[in-house]
């Protein structure tokens, strides 16, 4: 039989049983509220390219070209580069680099143009660390600066350059990309959509794209401002041609004309 302990605060009798887990309850109450406090006190930290701000220039962005979201990131960023006739390049690599009717596009003059590229040092979805200067150590380099892996026309410019890869690679070209995306939503991104045959790199506090110019923090009276950025960098670890704005740079071909005088490749 089942003895019985008087809770004077209750003024009923309840069995060890029954305190017992009334003690547990009273527990896990405490440890919710702990977690609500700290979530309420220390709330997730969003990237500042996932605020409305920037989203809604993404939106207006898709919207300008009459592309209507399918919440499928692959299929729309492949609707946008349709959209704005970016197609994958085809043939042979020589035949691509004497098409005379194709004009290649002329650097912005940026500050960063004619300068050393600044050096980084950043983490891929592997959790590896890549560094400028070994992807600079067997040849040029193309950087592109995107505004993350959640939205269609931030991210077409990487499976444009994706399709088109080989011929980079043909040059000795390496290129990479880099956001402010954790290398750990880039891999579910992967797992999803698949990945890419160049590294996609994390930059958490947009301090590269800061040194690049494609970055600038909020201050009291501006917002934060990002852009998308491509930049070609010569074996000698100098920028000799750049590009910043809202849409992503998108002509691969004169990418690899303007590689090819750099690489030493034929």
């Amino acid at each position: 039989m089942n003895s019985i302990i008087n809770d004077p605060e209750s003024g009923s009798k309840r069995s060890p049983a029954t305190r017992l887990f009334l003690w547990f309850l009273g527990g896990v109450t405490a440890l919710y509220l702990v977690v609500l406090v700290y979530h309420v006190a220390v709330p997730r930290r969003v990237s500042a390219v996932e605020s409305p701000a920037f989203l809604e220039r993404c939106r207006q962005i898709c919207e300008s070209y009459g592309l209507v979201p399918t919440g499928r990131l692959d299929d729309d960023a492949r609707e946008f580069l349709e959209a704005t006739d970016q197609q994958k390049l085809s043939g042979d690599l020589a035949h691509l680099l004497e098409d005379s009717s194709h004009t290649v596009v002329e650097s912005m003059p940026l500050s960063l143009v004619g300068q050393p590229a600044p050096e980084f040092s950043l983490l891929n979805s592997d959790l590896k660390r890549v560094t400028l200067k070994d992807l600079n150590s067997t040849g040029p380099v193309v950087v592109v600066f995107y505004y993350g892996y959640f939205c269609s026309h931030c991210v077409a410019q990487l499976f444009a350059l994706n399709d088109d890869v080989g011929f980079f690679e043909k040059l000795g070209v390496t290129v990479v990309a880099i956001s402010a995306d954790p290398p750990e939503e880039t891999s579910k991104k992967y797992a999803k959509y698949g990945d890419f045959g160049f590294p996609v790199l994390s930059d958490p506090e947009n301090s590269v794209a800061g040194a690049y110019g494609v970055w600038k923090a909020a201050t009291e009276t501006e917002p934060a401002e990002l852009q998308h950025g491509t930049f070609v960098i010569d074996r000698l670890g100098k920028v000799v041609w750049a590009y910043e704005g809202h849409v992503p740079f998108t002509d691969n071909l004169s990418l690899l004309k303007i590689a090819s005088t750099l690489s030493g490749v034929e």
